[in-house]
């Protein structure tokens, strides 16, 4: 028994890194779709700041 590894070490390890992986993942889209600025159902939703808002058609 104490010839093995830990094998709390090696089990542990992969999916650390892989939901570390995945919540980068998970953070990187939230952040693009909190940029697009869509409400609920996908529509885009008016900006709170008007100077992102696109000029008004003359």
């Amino acid at each position: 028994m104490t010839d093995k590894p830990d094998p709390l070490v090696p089990a542990l390890s992969p999916p650390l890194d892989r939901r570390r992986a995945m919540l980068e993942s998970i953070s990187a889209k939230s952040a693009r779709l909190l940029s697009m600025k869509t409400d609920a159902n996908g529509k885009p939703i008016a900006h709170a700041d008007p100077q992102d808002d696109p000029p008004p058609a003359a």
